[in-house]
C-alpha cells in the first residue's frame, strides 16, 4: 500500500512537471520572431572581382519608394541602381565586394534597396581607405578618409546628405585645416569675417586711385572746353575789329 500511494505522488509531482514544461515552451515558441522577409545570397562576377549580396525575395512590409532616394536591386545578372524607383528584386542585407585576390574591396549593408549603417571601402592592398555613415541610403553622420598608408587624412559630419559639423584635413596625424558646416554651407568664424571684411575695404581703397584717375579726366575735359571757348571769344574778337576797320574806311571814303 506504502508504495502504491508513494508511485502515485510520483506520477502526478512528474505529470504537474510535464504540464509546466510544456506551457513554458508554448509561450517561448509564441514569442518567438519570424523573419518578415525571404532573401537568398547572389554572387556577381566583376571586371576587378567579384560580388556577394543578399537579394529580397518576399516581404511582408509595403515598401513606400520615395522619390529623393537611391534604390539598389538586381536583374540578372548586374545590379542597378535609380532615383525615386526600381525594376527587379531590392538588395536587402549584407553587400561584400572582393577583388580578383579575394581582398575585400567594399562592405556594408542594404535596406529595402537603401544603404544603411557604416559602409567601408578598401584599397587592393587591404588597407582601408573610407568608412561612411548612412541612413535611409542618405549620408548621415561620420565620413573618414584614409591614405594607402592607412593614415587619416579627412574626417567629416553629414546630415541629410549635406555636410553638417566639423570638417578636418590631416597630415601625419595633426590636423592642418579646420572648417565647419551647417546645412551644406560653411560656417566663417566671426575672425575670419573680420578677416574678409578689412580685406574688402583694402580693395575698395585700391579702387580709388581708378576713381582719381577719372577726376583728372573730368578736369581735362574742362580744361579743353576752357581752351575752347577762349578761342571762340579770340575769332569773335578779330572779327569784330575786322568790320570796324572796313566801316572806317568806307566812311573816310
Amino acid at each position: 500500500m506504502f508504495f502504491s500511494e508513494y508511485s502515485t505522488k510520483i506520477f502526478r509531482y512528474l505529470l504537474i512537471f510535464s504540464c509546466l514544461i510544456f506551457i513554458s515552451e508554448n509561450k517561448l515558441f509564441s514569442q518567438t520572431k519570424f523573419p518578415k522577409v525571404a532573401t537568398h545570397t547572389e554572387t556577381i562576377k566583376t571586371d576587378d572581382g567579384y560580388i556577394k549580396v543578399n537579394i529580397l525575395d518576399r516581404s511582408k512590409k509595403k515598401i513606400i519608394v520615395k522619390e529623393n532616394y537611391i534604390y539598389y536591386w538586381y536583374t540578372e545578372p548586374n545590379i542597378h541602381y535609380t532615383n525615386g524607383g526600381y525594376s527587379g528584386k531590392l538588395l536587402h542585407g549584407v553587400y561584400t565586394a572582393f577583388y580578383k585576390s579575394d581582398n575585400l574591396k567594399e562592405q556594408g549593408c542594404y535596406k529595402y534597396g537603401l544603404k544603411t549603417g557604416a559602409w567601408k571601402k578598401w584599397y587592393p592592398t587591404g588597407i582601408l581607405n573610407t568608412v561612411t555613415e548612412y541612413r535611409d541610403g542618405i549620408k548621415n553622420g561620420c565620413y573618414r578618409e584614409y591614405d594607402g598608408k592607412g593614415n587619416l587624412v579627412l574626417s567629416a559630419k553629414y546630415k541629410n546628405g549635406l555636410l553638417h559639423g566639423n570638417y578636418n584635413t590631416y597630415k601625419d596625424g595633426n590636423v592642418i585645416d579646420r572648417k565647419k558646416y551647417k546645412n551644406g554651407n560653411e560656417v566663417v568664424p566671426k575672425e575670419k569675417q573680420s578677416r574678409i571684411k578689412t580685406s574688402d575695404k583694402d580693395e575698395k581703397k585700391s579702387v580709388t586711385p581708378e576713381k582719381s584717375g577719372k577726376t583728372k579726366d573730368k578736369g581735362e575735359k574742362k580744361e579743353k572746353t576752357k581752351k575752347q571757348g577762349e578761342k571762340k571769344c579770340f575769332m569773335k574778337d578779330f572779327c569784330g575789329k575786322i568790320k570796324r576797320m572796313f566801316s572806317r574806311n568806307k566812311s573816310e571814303k
